[in-house]
């Protein structure tokens, strides 16, 4: 068959949006629906040129096949296969139309290796790799590749991971999914504390961070300190002396440094 303009647009822009659409970690009701809405159009219109094109043909085997009637997505060689029956309901009630259905199988086969994963941390917490992570130990170029073979050979493909994590480092999204022991995050500050002797103000705020630590494992960029939940009722800049807060900002990046590679 040989691609139209029109036929090779759709295509492309179908393309584009499944593509943004698996980008966004937490899509909303107003990017699902604007997504399923374009998905029905240009399959609307893909479909009427397919038939059109059927009818030029001399030789049934020329013709494209279409599936006529089953919602189902599943992987082949890697790639997150959708298909969608010819004929679709009208956009009437939101609860029950075609569009859910196709969410729910698309869904479905993010959810089935999220759960590999979760599921494994949770039962894996003793492994080397893993267990360094929730002490913030450092880990080495040989637990980074293990990790990389149990996230994408193990539990499933390169693809996988990227589809639900993107580029997320494995070793930070083990400590956002396992947690850091309270323990181990409190005694990165131990040296600091011993040092500088901080004040009440101060410890209130050194205990905010390994709060925030214990629950998310580590944090991300050292301006997140200026900003909720840190700013309240004490704010870094102000309770810590400049070389104060270069040392705490060392200890901040070695906890993040840690869950990446040695």
């Amino acid at each position: 068959m040989i691609l139209t303009k029109d036929l090779l647009d759709d295509l492309l822009s179908l393309e584009n949006s499944i593509h943004s659409l698996t980008l966004a970690q937490n899509p909303n009701n107003l990017q699902i629906e604007s997504f399923l809405r374009n998905l029905e159009k240009r399959r609307y219109s893909i479909l009427n040129q397919i038939k059109l094109y059927n009818k030029t043909v001399t030789y049934g085997t020329q013709k494209i096949e279409t599936i006529s009637n089953e919602y189902k997505a599943k992987y082949e060689d890697n790639i997150l296969k959708i298909y969608i029956p010819e004929v679709m309901p009208s956009y009437k009630n939101l609860k029950t139309h075609a569009y859910k259905n196709i969410l729910l199988n698309i869904a479905d086969k993010a959810k089935d290796y999220r759960e590999k994963v979760n599921e494994y941390i949770a039962a894996h917490r003793n492994e080397p790799a893993i267990n360094k992570l929730l002490y913030n130990k450092p880990i080495s170029a040989d637990d980074y590749k293990e990790l990389e073979r149990i996230f994408t050979e193990e539990l499933g493909t390169v693809e996988d991971y990227e589809m639900n994590y993107q580029d997320t480092p494995f070793g930070l999204l083990i400590r956002k999914i396992a947690k850091m022991d309270r323990d181990a995050a409190y005694a990165a500050f131990a040296a600091f504390i011993a040092k500088e002797r901080p004040n009440a103000e101060q410890i209130h705020f050194i205990e905010q961070v390994v709060d925030y630590v214990v629950e998310n494992g580590y944090v991300n960029n050292v301006l997140d300190l200026m900003k909720a939940p840190f700013d309240r009722p004490y704010k870094f800049s102000v309770i810590f002396t400049r070389e104060e807060q270069l040392e705490f900002v060392k200890i901040i990046n070695q906890i993040k440094d840690n869950a990446i590679i040695a």
